[in-house]
């Protein structure tokens, strides 16, 4: 089946949900018409990816939104907005899967469902107190604990599932489609990180995180590390932040240079700035949330060959096996000591590099996840009877 029309039902474009979104539709548009809709929960769309999507003439339809009882004139501009003969709702959320699930049983449209990460879990780990006050202090979200607990055991409903890591597969089923990269453009071959460095006046040593900070990534872990080496030429550089979340680092610590807090990227400027970078670093914790999760930034260190360090949480091991260093979580003493290894080790830094680079070009690149999409496309298409014209096989109306 090729030539479809695929709607993927965003969750809430003004936040980096709307990253796993433009991966997939800029995969699924090589093959099928694709737009993206959702709910903006925010004064705009998610800053890395805005007018990306139109630049590669992908359909962006963000529709502004706020909580209940506001959201319901949201829902019907969103359900309007909808044309398609395939559904891919990203995350089991109200304002994705919820409203997925209406329009499928309303116009007969097969529904597929994406899980990128197990966001009950983070709730489930709170203590009951933290949890009652997580509760009633997004009570009239959308996408509230108690909505999402109702949605998250309708996952079976979906007519096929695609989830992000090994964990989520063990727990919902579905099929395996990690964050794969745009290899070809994403070339280290191609690509210089001297403007990075000249525009931000980065010397020396970087040791950068690039992605979004929250307290599961670890980047306490990461600026403790980097100081615990004493060595002046050394700079921690914390791409995806304001300077008003200096994500771990002390008021000393900035003033001394010792670290560099930097805005959010445009997703277009990812791979310069990581081509600035000496060691990327993707210090997970272990958490219930980040055991589900697969960090979508590693897979860009990946393409573009640098020596990645993180940790041994979720499918990391397996991914970097043979192509970057583990160390254990919340090990600040561990993390350090690799830091340092492949600081002074450059020719095994580079070998590393190399070989995590020609491992995303072989497993986690467009084309490979082109061919995994389009099975699962494939299937749900002839298994609902919708032919590309929108009409059911058999006849029915689609």
């Amino acid at each position: 089946m090729s030539g479809l029309r695929i709607c993927l039902l965003c969750a809430d474009v003004a936040r980096n949900a709307l990253g796993r979104a433009y991966a997939l539709a800029r995969v699924l548009a090589r093959e099928h018409d694709v737009q993206v809709v959702g709910p903006q929960f925010g004064a705009s769309v998610w800053p890395p990816l805005a007018g990306l999507m139109e630049k590669h003439g992908i359909g962006l339809t963000a529709i502004r939104a706020h909580g209940y009882p506001r959201f319901f004139g949201a829902a019907r501009r969103i359900w309007q907005a909808i044309q398609a003969d395939v559904l891919y709702a990203l995350k089991p959320y109200p304002t994705s899967y919820g409203l997925g699930l209406l329009y499928s049983q309303r116009n007969k449209t097969p529904l597929i469902l994406d899980i990128d990460d197990w966001e009950v879990g983070a709730f489930q780990a709170m203590r009951r107190k933290q949890l009652l006050r997580a509760v009633v202090a997004a009570i009239t979200s959308p996408n509230n604990y108690v909505w999402l607990r109702i949605l998250y055991a309708q996952v079976q409903r979906a007519a096929a599932k695609t989830v992000s890591s090994s964990y989520l597969q063990r727990r919902f089923g579905g099929v395996l489609v990690p964050h794969g990269r745009d290899t070809a453009a994403m070339d280290p071959a191609c690509v210089s990180g001297e403007g990075v460095r000249k525009e931000w006046r980065l010397s020396g040593r970087v040791v950068m995180f690039l992605g979004t900070p929250r307290v599961h990534k670890g980047i306490e872990d990461l600026v403790a590390a980097v100081g615990k080496l004493k060595r002046p030429e050394v700079t921690c550089v914390i791409v995806g932040a304001g300077d008003t979340e200096a994500a771990g680092a002390t008021e000393s610590d900035l003033a001394a240079g010792h670290v560099r807090v930097l805005p959010m990227q445009p997703f277009d400027r990812v791979p310069a700035f990581l081509a600035a970078a000496d060691v990327v670093v993707i210090p997970q914790r272990q958490t219930p949330f980040s055991d589900a999760q697969m960090p979508a930034k590693l897979y860009d260190a990946m393409a573009m060959a640098r020596p990645i360090i993180s940790t041994e949480v979720s499918d990391i091991p397996q991914v970097l096996a043979g192509c970057g260093v583990v160390v254990p979580p919340g090990d600040v003493e561990a993390l350090s000591g690799a830091i340092a290894r492949l600081l002074d080790n450059e020719a095994l830094a580079r070998e590393l590099g190399l070989a995590a680079r020609e491992k995303c070009v072989r497993e986690f690149s467009w084309d490979r996840m082109q061919i995994t999409l389009r099975e699962v496309i494939d299937g749900v298409s002839l298994k609902s009877g919708v032919s590309p014209s929108g009409r059911s096989i058999a006849g029915r109306g689609g």
